[in-house]
């Protein structure tokens, strides 16, 4: 049988111990580290869920747990959601629903008027904290102000991986405090001023428990005081953590570890201590008011209220589109003209309408944007792998790049390269006038710039996805196939093909479209490309795929497996440009006559594309309310783009709420205002559950992730969002801090949330209950996101269609609200005035003109 999933419950939930000390430290920080922020450094920055540690909880109860510990806002302001009741945004019989989910009927009056009128306390104080926090109030010390600075710096300069003039001195295989005792011998400035402590540094046998015995006093605080040290930073301690498990991640390898970490801050905090004029200090147990516990009463009452508010706004929008999604459309036959393969992301939803609109016969697909191909990318002369597919799958195969003989390697900045290979720098005084040239061009001549910056180099790029040996020594260590089998590539195109349904019709050209971002002023430039690409661009993927397919010996294995793909197809790779609104297509030179004449065709269809999808952009910009012509529209949006004091080049992915995963043609009708991650998928070829099993692997963690870190990131940006990015700076590029000396600011800036309206995740798949159960029950780890309510599963039985939700750890017959526009009429901007029937997400005609 089936081992039931069950929640932890906070009350149970203990700690496991050893008697060796280290170890019991060791197993202490694992313990409190897993509550630490998991964001990787910039040039890797991937969405994730901000509270991942409470996913052993259920939402309601771990964002409750989290709140009360942190003192996180993980809920909406009471009044906000007030506000949208009175104006219509939430119905009234859904919030009645919602009541009746967790109240008895005879309760529901009560319990509706508590929500609409009753006054209730705010969230409680923080937990964490409160132990450190005491030295202010029984020894008159700040000691974070006295500790922080010089441990940011040093640490900063440690994990530096390209900012600083100067780097770290001695060797980056010696750990943090093998450097900084290096660092006490050899140089004047010491970071440490009392004799005590520097002998506490030179001790071979220096561990925590001895430094907390000092500070705190009784062994049975020092996890206390271990956790409100690390949460005094959660930022430089969660990348600390994170490095210290993925430092393959860092360009200029650094030995970084929570444990050394952690003992140098309290080394730094003794300092303090010992050093401070007139401070009679002993340790924090000694003091005569000191309080030893933690607890607080949490507000129970409030984070209920909140709750079911929440769930009346998500639903609010659910029912309405659940219902649209009831009635299918029916789709003429028609003459097909091109194909265009997107990845799912939010941000494609409109290009792919705009598309659909300006040539009805052709058709639009998503897939995760790796296109099914994971690998590791090698760049020319590079020296580090760049994993190109989901943070969650280990690839095993590389594709290097090497250099187009026909393009230029010159740069005034770099001269050419010399006898062995290398560059050397030339005439700095001369480069630097030019670097300055450039700088104030583009910040007073940005329209000059706007053709250079575009994507087209991209084009020129060569690329080896065949078997080959490896061009780098330094990496032929590592376990990895270079290049693909001609059976790996069969089965990579299969399973793209298939996983979208896209098995009996094809077109003569078929484009396959990754997508990127292009901007000069964004310190979170990975969160704008694609997460199914590990944040980077798809560009690589989408090449190489198209290649791939292109190939005959592939196309013949693929017929004897089914798939019979005509002569005269082509498949073009192509990467959009999300920021800009612009696309670059790849390998033309290797299209027929014919093909290039229907690909200039086709490309004219595109272009108008854009621009549609530009304007429809710009209205969240206020571009809606001038009068200028969409392209001069356009232009405007691209000019945000290499604008250096532009802070919010685009949307990103605000406003995200839908993931629909089914057949296209059975939701084309909607219009889902760019909120909907759209996964083609078709059940009839998938009897074994194989692929919707990978899907849902990809879209759980990637967009799941992305969902819930613009969650928290909205509904608390100072604590679970990085707050404004206008006075942040790049610190080493790992992270971003407020000013110089600031804790690493985790989370998205209030830039690319400003306008989000949080909701939790709606999956809608289109399978029968029972296959996605079969599913659930061997992937574990996926059930657990929905059994626990972070992400909404609910499915449509392709051949009943009738309605299920996932609840309680098995599916139930769910049938949705008929919502009208009186009700939620403020939704969205575009909404139908032909009928109050509608729901609120169908796509009108008008909204073209």
């Amino acid at each position: 049988m089936r081992k039931e999933l069950s929640f932890v419950s906070p009350f149970t939930y203990a700690m496991q111990t050893t008697q060796n000390k280290i170890i019991d430290e060791q197993s202490m920080l694992e313990n409190l580290g897993i509550y630490l922020p998991s964001q990787a450094p910039l040039n890797n920055f991937v969405h994730h869920n901000t509270l991942h540690a409470f996913q052993r909880f259920s939402f309601k109860e771990g964002v409750k747990l989290a709140g009360n510990k942190f003192g996180f806002r993980v809920y909406r302001n009471l009044e906000s959601y007030r506000k949208a009741y009175q104006t219509g945004k939430i119905s009234g019989n859904t919030l009645e629903k919602i009541i009746l989910r967790y109240h008895t009927l005879e309760e529901l009056p009560f319990i509706k008027e508590a929500l609409l009128t009753q006054h209730f306390d705010d969230f409680p104080q923080a937990e964490v904290g409160r132990i450190r926090g005491q030295w202010k109030s029984l020894a008159h010390l700040n000691i974070e102000k006295e500790i922080h600075t010089s441990l940011f710096r040093i640490m900063g300069s440690f994990l530096d991986q390209g900012v600083s003039r100067v780097p770290f001195p001695f060797s980056p295989q010696k750990t943090l405090l093998t450097s900084i005792r290096e660092l006490e011998l050899k140089t004047p400035n010491c970071i440490f001023h009392s004799k005590e402590v520097r002998a506490l540094l030179n001790n071979p046998k220096l561990n925590l428990s001895d430094l907390l015995y000092k500070l705190v006093g009784n062994k049975n605080l020092h996890e206390a005081y271990m956790e409100d040290a690390l949460f005094a930073h959660p930022g430089w301690s969660g990348m600390v953590r994170f490095l210290e498990k993925n430092d393959h991640l860092l360009l200029k390898h650094r030995k970084a570890s929570l444990y050394e970490f952690l003992l140098f801050q309290l080394l730094l905090e003794l300092d303090v201590l010992y050093t401070k004029k007139g401070l009679d200090w002993k340790p924090l147990d000694q003091y005569p008011d000191f309080e030893a516990h933690k607890s607080t009463r949490s507000n129970e009452n409030l984070y209920h209220v909140l709750h079911l508010w929440q769930e009346a706004v998500e639903f609010s929008c659910f029912d309405s589109v659940l219902f649209g999604l009831s009635a299918i459309k029916k789709q003429e036959k028609t003459n097909l003209s091109f194909q265009a393969c997107f990845c799912i992301d939010d941000r494609e939803c409109s290009l792919r309408r705009h598309l659909e609109h300006l040539d009805p016969n052709c058709e639009t697909f998503g897939t995760p944007g790796y296109f099914q191909l994971p690998f590791y990318f090698l760049p020319f002369e590079a020296h580090n792998l760049i994993q190109m597919c989901p943070a969650s799958i280990s690839p095993k195969h590389v594709i290097s790049e090497w250099k187009d003989s026909t393009v230029s390697d010159y740069d005034i900045h770099l001269s050419h390269k010399g006898k062995k290979g290398e560059r050397k720098l030339w005439i700095p005084h001369i480069s630097g006038y030019s670097a300055g040239l450039k700088l104030i061009k583009k910040v007073f001549f940005t329209r000059k710039v706007l053709d250079a910056t575009q994507s087209e180099k991209d084009q020129y790029a060569k690329i080896n996805f065949e078997v080959h040996d490896c061009p780098n020594e330094s990496l032929k260590s590592k376990n990895l196939k270079w290049g693909f089998e001609l059976s790996e590539q069969v089965d990579a195109v299969e399973s793209l093909l298939k996983g979208m349904g896209m098995v009996e019709q094809f077109g003569e050209l078929v484009y396959i479209v990754g997508h990127g971002a292009s901007s000069v002023n964004n310190t979170h430039f990975a969160g704008y490309d694609c997460g199914a690409c590990n944040g980077r661009n798809g560009s690589i993927n989408a090449r190489a795929i198209a290649l791939m397919a292109n190939k005959l010996e592939v196309r013949n294995f693929l017929q004897s497996r089914g798939i019979s793909i005509p002569k005269n197809t082509r498949f073009v790779g192509a990467v959009h440009d999300t920021t800009r609104d612009e696309i670059v297509f790849f390998d033309l030179e290797q299209l027929t006559n014919a093909q290039r004449a229907a690909h200039e065709n086709n490309a004219k269809i595109f272009h108008e594309a854009l621009i549609k999808n530009a304007v429809e952009r710009g209205r969240k910009f206020g571009f809606d309310k001038s009068r200028k012509a969409p392209s001069l529209i356009h232009e405007k949006i691209k000019l945000r783009s290499v604008s250096l004091f532009e802070p919010r080049p685009e949307w990103n992915h605000s406003n995200n709420a839908l993931c629909i995963i089914g057949p296209r043609k059975h939701n084309k009708h909607l219009f889902y205002d760019r909120r909907a991650f759209l996964n083609s998928y078709d059940a009839h070829f998938d009897e074994d559950g194989s692929i919707l099993s990978a899907t849902l692997n990809a879209i759980t963690n990637v967009c799941g992730g992305i969902n819930l870190e613009y969650y928290f990131s909205s509904t608390d940006p100072s604590n679970l969002g990085a707050g404004s990015k206008l006075p942040q700076n790049v610190m080493g590029l790992i992270g971003v801090t407020n000013g110089i000396d600031g804790d690493l600011r985790t989370g998205l800036p209030e830039q690319m949330i400003s306008i989000h309206n949080p909701m939790r995740l709606l999956v809608v798949v289109e399978q029968s209950p029972k296959k996605i159960q079969e599913i659930l029950r061997k992937n574990p780890d996926i059930e657990k996101w929905y059994t626990g309510e972070w992400l909404f599963l609910f499915c449509k039985d392709p051949d009943l269609g009738t309605w299920h939700r996932w609840q309680n750890g098995t599916f139930e017959a769910y049938e949705p609200e008929r919502l009208t526009l009186s009700t939620i009429q403020d939704w969205v901007p575009y909404v139908s005035r032909e009928s109050e029937d509608l729901p609120v997400f169908y796509m009108e005609e008008t909204q073209y003109a």
